[in-house]
């Protein structure tokens, strides 16, 4: 995995952090890099999963794409008849206090938002009626490339500086398991 430069980072989570102050509302920022090896993002997933935070995997095999991602940054949950309307404009505000930044022109790269719906308008059940969130970690295959994903959030008044050691802690993690699937499919 390439390495993700601390004094760059640092500068950029600043950056961004000012952003936020100036209007006062949080930003979302999306750090993308491409592997330099084969790994398999369900293998990446059981390693990076905590119990009890949410989580997704999906997989289209005969496409040879398949995505995970865990780790709440920003999570929604909506009821009622309005809630696909209230997830779209939820993600549209996400998006559009989003920087993204890395290894873009790769498949797969940048934010993903997982959202999960029900049949049901209201709640009731044991999911919410719609549930849209940002993952910490997404990682990704497709086309022959492989993308790690970080996403963070970041608050006028966040800690930038914890969260870029989070996010090298998390690179240097990927770096030394072997994600590979086994016969070297992915």
């Amino acid at each position: 995995v390439h390495s993700f430069p601390t004094r760059r980072s640092s500068d950029l989570l600043e950056a961004v952090r000012d952003a936020a102050c100036d209007d006062g509302h949080w930003k979302a920022v999306s750090v993308s890099l491409g592997t330099s090896r084969l790994i398999d993002p369900l293998a990446v997933l059981a390693s990076i999963h905590e119990p009890g935070q949410r989580h997704c995997y999906i997989e289209h095999p005969e496409k040879g794409i398949a995505l995970a991602g865990a780790e709440p940054v920003l999570e929604r949950c909506f009821a009622g008849r309005e809630r696909f309307a209230k997830a779209r404009d939820f993600a549209r505000e996400l998006f559009e206090h989003t920087i993204a930044v890395g290894q873009l022109d790769l498949p797969m790269s940048g934010p993903k938002l997982f959202c999960a719906f029900t049949f049901e308008d209201d709640e009731g059940g044991p999911f919410a009626p719609c549930t849209l969130f940002l993952p910490r970690w997404q990682v990704s295959s497709a086309e022959g490339a492989y993308v790690a994903t970080a996403n963070l959030l970041v608050e006028p008044d966040g800690d930038i500086e914890g969260q870029a050691r989070r996010i090298l802690d998390a690179y240097a993690k990927f770096s030394t398991f072997d994600y590979s699937r086994a016969g070297g499919a992915s």
